[in-house]
């Protein structure tokens, strides 16, 4: 079980590590200043960001990203959702 579980945990680092930035209006200031920023997400397909995942739904539609000394945060709301 603890293998099983290992495994998975690196199955989603590794996803998680490929994950493309779309909205990429931060790269374009390399002086951000410590703060709070609060923009848009979206919940993609893995393997077509084109195309929005289902599990879009369950995100609140803005994230918070925090900024503070260099390092960064990324903050966002989940919500429930029914699928029949």
């Amino acid at each position: 079980m603890i293998k099983k579980k290992k495994r998975q945990v690196q199955i989603l680092e590794k996803a998680i590590s490929s994950l493309e930035m779309i909205y990429d209006g931060f790269k374009n200031n390399p002086k951000l200043s410590d703060g709070i920023y609060e923009i848009p997400i979206q919940m993609r397909m893995f393997g077509s960001i084109n195309e929005i995942s289902m599990g879009n739904k369950a995100i609140e539609e803005n994230c918070k990203i925090n900024y503070k000394n260099g390092v960064q945060s990324l903050e966002f709301d989940v919500k429930s959702v029914k699928y029949v």
